[in-house]
């Protein structure tokens, strides 16, 4: 199987204005003008080969090439209709990346009770990046990722019990601008599933290795405003993160229930931090990234579902969040809740619809990130193969969507929120028309589906 895949990106002009206050800042208006263009031409070729018996091979090589022109252009005035600049901030990144992928994995079934899982997958990059700006740099690296793994599962106690258990080994080799460094880490693995009469409980964990991204390991600045500035970090190291999930699912009476409970610990992750400097003899903020001590978040959520009657079932559930950030030299904490609720109705050719969340938080670092509520409804109509349809998106919401993001270092607190009143009480038409026809041909599943998705430069947007 032979796919290839392009993405061609061209933004010239999605610039906002914003108005800055308070903390002494001298009030003033924001003019940022980024403009970005890129082309990513992808190659995907996926093989998959059956054998006498339960065993398979499958393997997949992925080549990507990529090329970016980024351009950042901030303006301050003093006037709303920015006139009269009294500073500029240009900035502009040129990006060249070409990555290959190979995976092969094999895995063969003896019995019921045991069945073995083995692979390996390698990848190399070579990204070339030109940045013009506060400083002027080229940055060069050659990235190559290795990681091997073999496993054991299969069905105990009556098919009761499943079980997948697993060790692998990753590493990464990196050289940046000729200065060599190497990383490796064992990767447990396991999964439990266990079931009696209409529930079932599952148990899975996984230690893996995270690294930053060759954008953030640049020496690169770029001044965000007069009092603001982003640095890059070449000291960063890749970090292990482990995660453990703890499912429940099953059915009281008439009532469906799905409980999940989830535990992350980062160890050394790469986190910002907000650090004092000088530029042309004023004082600054430089934003900047570093490994930090750990970030732990636990996540209980708990959803209810029911039938009703005939064609209309119903759902409610409820996310509790505790986030827990440890830095080199701060400690932030965040407890969330989060809510939502569904509805759905289909009667001969009508289906009705709505749904609805609730304003939305998570902490990382020093920064809280929001996302506002949203709901939506919708009413369909099938008439043959055509699918008649009326939507509705944040409704009674006449601001529409909203994000945002809140800083709270010990220095500096900065809060930044984003609407888009073309948004809200959003009325879509829409028509959808089923023309398959003729034989139909069916294709394996894919069980190997790799692509580069590196950033792979710094960019602010």
């Amino acid at each position: 199987m032979l796919h290839s895949r392009g993405v061609f990106y061209h933004s010239p002009k999605r610039g906002h204005k914003q108005f800055v206050t308070g903390g002494g800042l001298q009030e003033s208006y924001q003019l940022t003008s980024p403009y970005e263009k890129n082309i990513m031409p992808t190659l995907n070729i996926y093989y998959k080969k059956y054998f006498s018996g339960a065993s398979a091979l499958t393997a997949n090589i992925v080549g990507t090439y990529k090329h970016t022109d980024y351009r950042y252009l901030m303006e301050e005035s003093l006037q709303s209709d920015m006139s009269s600049p009294f500073s500029s901030y240009s900035y502009s990144t040129s990006g060249k990346r070409s990555s290959a992928i190979g995976e092969v994995r094999y895995f063969k079934k003896f019995s019921q009770a045991i069945g073995i899982n083995t692979g390996v997958r390698g990848s190399y990059a070579y990204t070339v990046n030109d940045y013009t700006g506060n400083n002027d740099l080229t940055d060069r690296f050659h990235d190559t990722n290795i990681y091997g793994f073999i496993a054991a599962y299969g069905y105990l106690f009556n098919n009761k019990l499943y079980y997948y258990g697993g060790m692998g080994v990753t590493g990464r080799l990196l050289s940046q601008n000729g200065n060599h460094s190497s990383q490796w880490l064992c990767r447990p693995e396991f999964r439990l599933t266990y079931s009696l009469a209409n529930w079932r409980f599952r148990l899975d964990g996984v230690l893996s290795q995270v690294a930053p991204s060759t954008g953030d390991l640049t020496d690169a600045e770029v001044m965000l405003n007069s009092y603001e500035l982003r640095r890059g970090n070449p000291d960063l190291n890749d970090w292990w993160r482990y995660r453990m999930n703890f499912n429940v699912n099953g059915s009281i009476g008439p009532i469906g229930v799905q409980n999940r409970l989830s535990f992350t610990t980062q160890h050394r992750p790469v986190m910002g931090e907000i650090l004092r400097g000088n530029a042309n003899d004023n004082s600054i903020f430089i934003s900047t990234l570093a490994n930090q001590k750990r970030f732990n978040a636990w996540s209980e959520t708990l959803t209810l579902f029911a039938q009703l009657f005939n064609g209309f079932s119903v759902s409610a559930g409820a996310q509790f969040n505790a986030y827990n950030s440890r830095g080199n030299h701060y400690s932030r904490n965040l407890n969330t809740w989060k809510f939502d609720f569904s509805a759905d109705w289909i009667y001969r050719n009508w289906s009705i619809g709505l749904s609805w969340n609730s304003n939305e938080k998570s902490l990382f670092g020093e920064t809280i990130t929001r996302h506002g509520a949203y709901n939506n409804l919708y009413v369909n109509y099938s008439i043959g193969n055509v699918r008649l349809g009326l939507i509705g998106q944040y409704l009674f919401l006449h601001n529409g969507p909203s994000f945002g993001e809140s800083l709270r270092s010990d220095i500096m607190v900065k809060n930044q929120e984003l609407i888009v009143p073309a948004q809200g009480n959003m009325i879509m038409l829409s028509i959808a028309w089923n023309i398959s026809k003729g034989k139909q041909r069916s294709e394996a599943k894919k069980d190997l589906d790799n692509s580069d998705n590196e950033s792979s430069m710094m960019k602010y947007q």
